[in-house]
C-alpha cells in the first residue's frame, strides 16, 4: 500500500483563491492523503469554507486556532500529520494534479529524504512563466546548502518540497516570524545526505498581493534580516567556504531595510528594538563586512544608521542612494553609447570583409547542431503564436519562400535554413498589425517601423523576448533583436509591360536600398544616381515615401498580380506572381509534425522562385544558414526572483 502524505494548508484571509488551493489537492493523482487545513483566525469565510470541504472528503481534517501566523498554524499541522511523508502548500497558490505522485515516485527511486520539483510562477494579468532548466540534480548536504544560500534555484521554501516525516523530528517553525524557509530549510538538509531536485515543474506560485511576503513593512523586512542572520549563524563555522555569501546576503538584505526605514518613518520606533538587534551584529561584524567584493565606502556609510540609528545617518544614507541610482542610470546610458559606437565599427569591419553571411552544415559539429535545433524550436514556438492569433481572428497566411520549400522536400525546415518565412494578404497583414500587441502573448514582441522606431524593414518580426540572435546587419542598432520568424506583407501589382514593371521595381529596390542597408545594390548609372539623391533625405522621410511608393503600387483591384516588395529575391521580377496562387482554398502541409496554410498555387510559385528541379538538393557548399548563428543566446537577462516571493 502506497504511504500516506500529510498535505499542511495555513489559512488566512485568502477566501477567492482557497477552493482552487483545495480542488488540486482532492484531485490529486496519488489518493493516499491527509490534507490538513488550518484557519488561522481568518477574518473571511475561509473558516466556513474548509468546514464544508471536511464533510465532502474524510481526508480532510480541520483546525481552527487564534491567530498566531503561519509558523503557528504549520506546527499544529504538524502535530496532528500522520504521514509518512510531509507536504505544504500556500493557500492563494495551487499544484497540478500528478504533483505528489511526481514527488512521492521519485522520492522512492532515489531513496531521498527531500525531494523538491520546479515551479510556475503565475502573476495576475501577466502570463505564467515556468521556473525549471529541465534537469536533474542530486545534492549531498554541503552542495545543497551551498545551492541555497548562493543562487535561487532551490528556493528557500517549503511549498515544492516533500519532505520524509522523520526528519520534522525537532524541528519547529519560528512561531511570530515570516521568512520561515530562510530559517529552517537549511536546517532540514543537514539531516538527509540526499537532496534530490527534479526537472519538472508542479506546483503554481501565485503572486498574491495580500499574502504575508508580498506585504511591505519596516517589520517584515527586519524579519527578513533576522533570518539571514540566523542562517549565517548557523552555518559560517561548518561551512567556511560558504561564510563569504552567507554574510553577503545579511548585507544585501540590512540595505534594503535601510532604503525601507527612510521611505517610512513612522515604522522605525516601533521596530526599534529589532533593529538595534540588528545593528550590533553590523557593528561586530563591520570590518568583515568592509572585504566583502561588492562593498564599497559609500556601502559602509550608508551600513553607519544601523549602528547609530540616528536620524542624520538615515537621511545620509537615502540620499546616497538616491544619488547612486542616478549615477548608474547614467553610467549605462554612456555604456550603451559607446557600445553602439563599438557595434557600429565592429559592424562595417564585418561587412567589408563578407564574413557576415554563410555557414556551410558541413562545417558544423554535433553541439553546432543541437544549437541549430534549438534555434528552431524557438522559431516554432513563435510560429504556433502567429498561427493562434490568425485562428482566432480568421486572418490568413501562407508558409512563404524557403519556409514552404522547406515543408514540401522536407516536411519541415530545409536542414540548413535557420528563419521562418510567412507572407499575408496586405488587408490581412494590416489587421494583425492592429491586434498584435493585445493577442500576442507576453513573450512575444510584434517588431515594426513603428513600434521599433529604428528598425528600418518593411517587414514585420515576432520576436521571443528574453532571447538575442545576431544579424549583422543590426549590429549596433538599438533595435529588440530576438529570435523571430518574418510576417512579409503580399501587394497588389500593376499588369503592365515587362519594361515597366522592371523600371517600377527597379525603383523601389533604389528606394528600399536607401531606407535600410546605406548602399546601392545596383550597378545601372541612373539607379545609382537615384540612390545618391535619395540619401539627402533623413530616414524617416524615406520610410514614407516607401509606404506611399506600396500603396501606390496599384489601386486597381482587380489585378492578376501580387507582389512580395519586402522579399530578398533576385532577379526582382522574381518578387511579382500571380493572385490566383495565394488563393485562400485551405490547403495544409506537415511542417515539423504540424500542419500549416500553404498558397493554392504552391506547385506553380515555387517553380517560379526556385526553377522546376526545386525538389532537387543544392550542391554540398551552397548549403549553407543566412547569418552566423553561434551568436545565439536562448534565455538573455532572465528575471531573477530573491527568496522572498
Amino acid at each position: 500500500m502506497e504511504e500516506k502524505i500529510s498535505i499542511i494548508v495555513p489559512i488566512y484571509n485568502v477566501e477567492p483563491l482557497l477552493r482552487r488551493c483545495i480542488d488540486s489537492l482532492l484531485k490529486q493523482t496519488y489518493k493516499n492523503l491527509e490534507i490538513i487545513l488550518i484557519d488561522d483566525e481568518s477574518p473571511d469565510n475561509c473558516g466556513k469554507i474548509i468546514d464544508a470541504y471536511a464533510k465532502m472528503d474524510n481526508r480532510i481534517k480541520v483546525i481552527h486556532q487564534k491567530n498566531a501566523g503561519v509558523c503557528a498554524a504549520r506546527n499544529a499541522g504538524l502535530k496532528i500529520a500522520t504521514g509518512e511523508y510531509i507536504g505544504f502548500i500556500d493557500p492563494d497558490d495551487w499544484a497540478t494534479p500528478d504533483m505528489y505522485e511526481y514527488l512521492y515516485d521519485n522520492a522512492k527511486k532515489y531513496d531521498s529524504a527531500i525531494t523538491c520539483c520546479r515551479y510556475f510562477r503565475a502573476i495576475p494579468n501577466k502570463d505564467t512563466m515556468v521556473r525549471s532548466d529541465g534537469k536533474l540534480y542530486i545534492y549531498n548536504t554541503e552542495e545543497a546548502i551551498k545551492e541555497l544560500v548562493s543562487d535561487f534555484t532551490i528556493r528557500s521554501v517549503f511549498w515544492n518540497k516533500l519532505f520524509k516525516k522523520e526528519i520534522f523530528d525537532g524541528i519547529t517553525f519560528p512561531e511570530g516570524m515570516i521568512y520561515e524557509g530562510t530559517y529552517l530549510v537549511h536546517k532540514l538538509f543537514e539531516k538527509t545526505d540526499k537532496i534530490v531536485f527534479l526537472p519538472d515543474a508542479k506546483y503554481y506560485y501565485y503572486k498574491y498581493d495580500k499574502s504575508y511576503v508580498n506585504t511591505i513593512t519596516v517589520k517584515n523586512q527586519c524579519d527578513f534580516v533576522f533570518a539571514h542572520l540566523s542562517r549565517y549563524n548557523d552555518l559560517y563555522k561548518k561551512y567556511p567556504k560558504i561564510k563569504k555569501v552567507l554574510l553577503e546576503n545579511v548585507t544585501r538584505e540590512a540595505l534594503n531595510l535601510i532604503l525601507l526605514c527612510a521611505q517610512r518613518r513612522k515604522e522605525i520606533k516601533e521596530n526599534e528594538e529589532y533593529l538595534k538587534q540588528i545593528g550590533k551584529f553590523i557593528k561586530e561584524h563591520f570590518k568583515e563586512i568592509e572585504k566583502l567584493e561588492n562593498v564599497n565606502k559609500i556601502t559602509m556609510i550608508k551600513m553607519k544608521y544601523l549602528v547609530t540609528l540616528s536620524k542624520k545617518d538615515l537621511y545620509v544614507a537615502y540620499v546616497l542612494k538616491v544619488l547612486g541610482d542616478k549615477y548608474k542610470d547614467h553610467k549605462a546610458k554612456t555604456i550603451k553609447k559607446r557600445n553602439l559606437k563599438e557595434n557600429k565599427k565592429k559592424a562595417k569591419k564585418n561587412i567589408s570583409k563578407k564574413v557576415a553571411y554563410g555557414v556551410s552544415m558541413s562545417q558544423l559539429t554535433d553541439e553546432d547542431k543541437e544549437i541549430f535545433k534549438e534555434l528552431h524550436n524557438k522559431e516554432l514556438q513563435i510560429l504556433d503564436e502567429f498561427v493562434r492569433v490568425c485562428k482566432k481572428h480568421n486572418l490568413k497566411y501562407f508558409l512563404y519562400g524557403g519556409t514552404l520549400l522547406g515543408a514540401v522536400r522536407h516536411k519541415g525546415f530545409i536542414p540548413w535554413d535557420d528563419d521562418i518565412d510567412i507572407i499575408m494578404p496586405r488587408e490581412d497583414y494590416d489587421k494583425f498589425g492592429e491586434i498584435a500587441e493585445k493577442e500576442l502573448g507576453k513573450e512575444y514582441f510584434y517588431q515594426t517601423n513603428i513600434t521599433d522606431k529604428k528598425f528600418i524593414l518593411l517587414f514585420a518580426k515576432i520576436r521571443l523576448n528574453n532571447t538575442y540572435v545576431r544579424e549583422p546587419k543590426f549590429d549596433g542598432v538599438d533595435i529588440h533583436q530576438g529570435i523571430y520568424i518574418d510576417i512579409l506583407p503580399l501587394d497588389l501589382f500593376p499588369e503592365k509591360s515587362d519594361i515597366k514593371q522592371s523600371i517600377m521595381l527597379e525603383k523601389f529596390n533604389v528606394l528600399n536600398c536607401a531606407c535600410q542597408t546605406g548602399k546601392c545594390l545596383s550597378n545601372h548609372f541612373l539607379s545609382r544616381l537615384l540612390y545618391k539623391w535619395y540619401m539627402l533625405f533623413p530616414n524617416y522621410h524615406l520610410q514614407m515615401k516607401r509606404d506611399k511608393f506600396i500603396k501606390n503600387a496599384c489601386k486597381n483591384p482587380n489585378t492578376k498580380l501580387v507582389c512580395s516588395f519586402g522579399s530578398h529575391y533576385r532577379p526582382l521580377k522574381k518578387r511579382v506572381m500571380k493572385k490566383e496562387w495565394f488563393v485562400d482554398s485551405g490547403l495544409e502541409m506537415d511542417f515539423e509534425g504540424r500542419k500549416y496554410t500553404i498558397p493554392a498555387g504552391w506547385e506553380e510559385y515555387l517553380k517560379h522562385l526556385f526553377g522546376p528541379h526545386y525538389m532537387s538538393l543544392p550542391p554540398e557548399e551552397k548549403r549553407i544558414n543566412h547569418f552566423n548563428f553561434y551568436e545565439v543566446n536562448f534565455n538573455v537577462e532572465e528575471e531573477k526572483i530573491d527568496e522572498k516571493v
